[in-house]
């Protein structure tokens, strides 16, 4: 199916590249049929992907209560006597 919205196609690609480059929780399969854990390289990229989506979650989240609370510019209540 097709993303057309730009923002949205951005967001598939973060979790797509949060569960493709995964090297803490992820297995793979081999060719006779068994799993291998993959093991994070030393000094690598020590998050795993569920770690990498709830940062982007909590930051997606403080974002928008930040924007939430906001006033809008431009209406303003004035006091009428």
């Amino acid at each position: 199916m097709p993303v057309e919205g730009a923002g949205l196609r951005a967001e598939l690609r973060l979790l797509l590249d949060a569960q493709l480059q995964d090297q803490r929780s992820a297995w793979e399969m081999r060719a006779d049929g068994s799993y291998i854990q993959r093991r994070p390289e030393p000094g690598g990229r020590t998050k795993g992907c569920q770690q990498t989506l709830i940062d982007w979650y909590e930051r997606r989240i403080k974002q928008h209560t930040r924007l939430r609370r906001r006033k809008p510019r431009g209406i303003q209540r004035r006091n009428i006597r």
